[in-house]
């Protein structure tokens, strides 16, 4: 016995272990900084009314409720005493309560040295990520794990502990006041209500002792009047009605647009692995449950509060921490019932339970553990949405200017800036929604001029990711001012801006390699290699972890592939050395370095190199006409055929191709065949009428009755080209070479 429980409290340290790696998270998004916004504003108007206007310049409207004043208060204290240290510092605090509860309640229920118990724990610590983000969420995380404690304390405790009943109007009061969750936790106290009285009512039904019962059920009815104890009185409780219970298409329409409001199935939470655990759930909780239906003995609170949650779990990513307490609690409270559980049962049956258990949270937390290394937000520090550096900027060199800005990235410079400088819009959406769906609109791209004159701005402080950057970089309105490790900064060019801004070392601090990697590609899109060759040193190219291996293999690739455009062939040389160290089995870097010796004039090497890159991959359209136009080049003209004829193969429909054949067989005087090839090329699309007046290569097929029918048909314009030209096969440069 004592072996068994030594050994059952080893399973302790993987649990522990996993917790510590996936809540080792930055401050992950912005809106931990309205908040400390919202809390300032307290303190100084002397008010727990918020007024949400006074942050932007924007259209914004004041409507909404949003009372989250003690979180506020209690993170603006910590910030001020301690920085942000103390958010990860009180993010371990939650999940540390959370088991604390669940080994408490484990022990009362005398299954604490259970293997099942440990598994648990640990999945509830993995369901739980949604409602530790660093913000109000983790007070309705810890919240929701107080009462459900409490009510199973409740079915659990011997004696006469009815006096504990009324924490739940207490408990209630804190949650109306620290977060909008709380909607769900009226929604679990009027499931208990219900699910009482069934108990009392329905033949397998098991009710409270008595006098708990009583007082419970009177607890429950205290709840009511205690919703309306917020500074907005019944108007809250009446709002979250309106926005949580009632149709309110488009609120939900616009939610649906952001991540934490799509499904557990939906393609980005697959990472999260919500399915999984879901699965494994429900398994558990059907096993522990079975022992009850088959005595006809069921608490109706219990079965229908995680039916309701736990289709709340799969529905909305943001609300999963709800049913990950509920589950975790519910499975311990279950536990003695079944038999295979019992401490005392004997059997291989039991034995072999016990082994899935344990392989069962070996396997979690390990995949826990990798996911968390491997996943680009890792460690305590706060997360690229949030522009520290770039706020700085502006602060010092723009203030006062009427500044646009990324919805995420509002709330830091909400936070940072005002009130020398209001944001564009920031993360609460709440007050932008009459202007909302428009913005959405903007951010992917749509219509950016449009609502640029729509809503005129001097600054634009925007991610490397936004789908209209190109917009800014390429637009003769706006010019870069600097870029940061978060966001670059455009001014319109009428407007007086210091020359030095962009030359901001944005690399003193810390940089991961997946924000490294979008720095580079942005810097290699405005022709800044300087910064982008002192950044491919800084992603370097040691790395264990795939992911990571795979983004510095595509980042020496991609920066040697733009180094041979400008003509830097010996730096590309190199860098494709990185890539083919780093993957030796991938062609694209063998290819890259044949483009640098072929224009660096050595044709050899770049043969060499073309063909070792089709080695590894034979259907390699790149190197096959690359290696082609060195044949050509060579005047070995079959074996350059070969080549094409392979690449016609392939892309059939490329009318490049064609023409290009054309060309080689006009080098061998084989004018039929030439011909051929050129009628072809016309046919599927070719009408680079320039190209073929003034190519050497067509010399001998210029000579030909259908040469002359071809010009004088019109199917050939002037000033027509191909979309997308690419290399000719003679070796010499095309109008847009690779």
């Amino acid at each position: 016995m004592k072996y068994f429980r030594t050994s059952s409290f080893l399973l302790a340290v993987p649990v522990l272990v996993a917790a510590a790696f996936v809540y080792a998270k930055p401050v992950e998004d912005g809106d931990i900084w309205f908040h400390l916004a919202y809390a300032r504003q307290m303190l100084q108007n002397h008010t727990l009314i918020i007024d949400h206007t006074a942050f932007s310049w924007t259209p914004s409207s004041g409507e909404e409720i949003y009372c989250v004043w003690v979180p506020e208060l209690i993170f603006y204290g910590l910030y001020q005493a301690l920085g942000v240290t103390s958010f990860f510092a009180m993010r371990y605090f939650c999940i540390l309560f959370f088991l604390i509860l669940a080994i408490i309640f484990a022990w009362k229920n005398g299954v604490l040295h259970n293997p099942l118990t440990w598994l648990l724990c640990l999945m509830g610590v993995l369901m739980s990520q949604s409602g530790l983000l660093i913000k109000p969420e983790m007070f309705s995380y810890l919240l929701m794990g107080v009462t459900v404690f409490l009510y199973f304390y409740l079915r659990h405790a011997e004696g006469n502990r009815w006096w504990l009943c009324y924490l739940f109007p207490a408990i209630l009061l804190i949650w109306m006041n620290s977060h909008g969750g709380v909607i769900f936790g009226v929604t679990f106290l009027g499931i208990l209500f219900a699910g009482e009285v069934l108990n009392g009512i329905l033949p397998w039904g098991e009710p409270l002792r008595q006098p708990v019962r009583k007082h419970f059920l009177s607890a429950l009815l205290l709840c009511a009047p205690v919703t309306l104890l917020t500074p907005y009185g019944w108007e809250y409780p009446y709002q979250l009605v309106l926005n949580f219970l009632l149709d309110n298409k488009e609120k939900v329409d616009d939610l649906m647009l952001q991540g934490p409001y799509q499904n557990i199935f939906h393609p980005m939470a697959l990472w999260l692995h919500y399915i999984d655990y879901l699965i494994f759930s429900c398994i558990i909780l059907g096993v522990l449950l079975w022992p009850k239906i088959r005595e006809k003995r069921l608490d109706w609170a219990i079965v229908i509060a995680n039916l309701v949650f736990g289709m709340l779990y799969a529905r909305f990513i943001r609300c999963t921490y709800f049913w990950a307490v509920l589950f975790t609690f519910t499975a311990i409270h279950l536990m003695p019932g079944q038999p295979v559980l019992v401490r005392d049962a004997g059997g291989i049956f039991r034995k072999s339970f016990q082994a899935v258990v344990v392989s069962a949270i070996v396997f979690l937390s390990g995949r826990a553990l990798y996911d968390s290394v491997n996943r680009p937000l890792f460690g305590f520090w706060i997360n690229y949405v949030n522009p520290v550096e770039e706020a700085e900027v502006i602060r010092n060199n723009f203030s006062g200017w009427k500044l646009g800005n990324d919805y995420e990235m509002g709330s830091y410079l909400l936070w940072y800036l005002w009130p020398e400088t209001k944001v564009f819009i920031d993360a609460r959406y709440f007050p932008y929604k009459s202007w909302y769906r428009e913005y959405m609109a903007f951010r992917s791209g749509k219509s950016v001029g449009a609502f640029l004159k729509k809503y005129p701005c001097d600054l634009w402080c925007r991610a490397y990711e936004s789908p209209g950057l190109d917009y800014f970089v390429r637009s003769p309105e706006w010019k870069i001012v600097h870029y940061g490790p978060a966001a670059c900064i455009f001014a319109r060019k009428s407007l007086p801006v210091s020359g030095d801004l962009k030359k901001a070392d944005v690399f003193k601090g810390r940089l991961t390699i997946y924000q490294a990697y979008r720095i580079l590609n942005f810097c290699l899109e405005i022709d800044d290699i300087a910064t982008a060759q002192k950044l491919i040193e800084r992603i370097g190219q040691e790395y264990v972890l795939p992911q990571k291996k795979a983004l510095s293999y595509q980042a020496h690739l991609e920066m040697g592939t733009v180094l041979v455009k400008h003509g830097m062939t010996k730096e590309a040389v190199d860098r494709f050395a990185v890539a083919m160290r780093i993957d030796p089995e991938k062609p694209e870097p063998y290819a890259g370095m044949g483009d640098a010796f072929r224009k660096m004039g050595e044709q050899d090497k770049a043969m060499k190199h073309y063909l070792k890159a089709l080695s590894l991959k034979p259907d390699f359209p790149r190197a096959l006409q690359n290696l082609a136009a060195v044949y050509s080049s060579k005047g070995r003209y079959e074996e350059a055929l070969v080549s094409m004829k392979r690449l016609v193969e392939i892309q059939p429909g490329n009318p490049e191709h064609y023409y290009n054949m054309a060309c080689i067989y006009s080098l061998q005087n084989n004018v039929d065949e030439s011909v051929k090839s050129l009628r072809t090329a016309v046919e599927k699309g070719f009408k680079d009428r320039a190209l073929l007046e003034n190519d050497p290569d067509l010399r001998n097929t210029r000579r030909s009755p259908f040469y002359r029918e071809l010009m004088e048909s019109g199917k050939i314009r002037s000033g027509e080209e191909l979309s997308a030209p690419t290399e000719q096969v003679s070796g010499k440069p095309s109008p847009a070479e690779i």
